[in-house]
């Protein structure tokens, strides 16, 4: 797994921790901030999900050997 993977499954799971938390009825006044951090880290993964897909992109570009002409 690329490193871009990695850290955006760690965010995803971060995001979906605090969901959790924001979801307990004694944590009423932090909810809007909590979910506000879940999705700010929901769209730090996408973010780093678009880097790891142009990494592979240009990986293939740069692996791929040039049309020869005859």
């Amino acid at each position: 797994m690329s490193p871009w993977l990695d850290k955006s499954l760690r965010f995803r799971n971060y995001a979906d921790e605090l969901r959790v938390i924001a979801s307990d009825k004694y944590v009423f006044n932090n909810r809007s901030a909590l979910k506000r951090i879940a999705n700010h880290y929901d769209r730090m993964a996408e973010a780093l999900e678009a880097i790891d897909k142009s990494h592979r992109t240009m990986s293939k570009t740069a692996n791929s050997k040039p049309a020869t002409k005859s």
